[in-house]
């Protein structure tokens, strides 16, 4: 008797673990969160108008002359850009072409007839200035802003060149260099 026993308890506790629901031995879902990440590098560029801005004065013109560059600058950096101005080197006077004694001086006052200068102003430069030579402190033609809701797109700063030529200068072409510097602000 007692193996009759032994086998229905082993029918019935076979039959058991049979009959019970899976669900019972489910194991719950396991989760990972990911991040996904991507940096967008600051870019910036810039274009002038035009590399080189010419103008005829005759000697002693009673009026100023002026030239105008413009540059575009377009930056997608968050804290905007900067737009600086200054000498290609250390001589920031315009030099006759071929004849090393004649030159035309910067000067920060409004050039005027009679004087033999140029000046430069534009952007946040609203009065002339005189051009900084390259080691010295550039001009801010344009302060970092940030950016809002829109990268900037070819946004334009003018710059105007200011001649006046005096009765001591030989004919010809005199001529600087000039650098403009646009840097991404982040």
């Amino acid at each position: 008797m007692t193996a009759k026993i032994i086998k229905a308890l082993g029918v019935s506790a076979a039959l058991g673990v049979a009959a019970m629901p899976l669900t019972t031995f489910a194991v719950d879902p396991v989760t990972a969160d990911a991040t996904v990440n991507v940096t967008i590098n600051p870019s910036i560029s810039m274009a002038l108008d035009t590399e080189s801005a010419s103008t005829a004065i005759d000697l002693s013109q009673a009026d100023l002359t002026t030239m105008k560059i413009k540059a575009k600058v377009s930056t997608n950096a968050k804290g905007g850009y900067t737009l600086k101005l200054n000498d290609k080197d250390t001589d920031t006077d315009l030099k006759h072409a071929s004849l090393t004694a004649f030159k035309i001086s910067t000067s920060a006052a409004t050039p005027t007839a009679g004087t033999s200068s140029w000046a430069v102003k534009g952007g946040e430069v609203t009065n002339w200035a005189a051009m900084p030579a390259s080691n010295g402190t550039a001009l801010t033609l344009k302060s970092a802003v940030a950016l809002t809701n829109a990268v900037i797109n070819e946004e334009e700063t003018e710059t105007t060149y200011g001649v006046a030529s005096g009765n001591d200068l030989a004919s010809g072409t005199y001529s600087d260099t000039v650098v403009y510097t646009a840097t991404a602000v982040e």
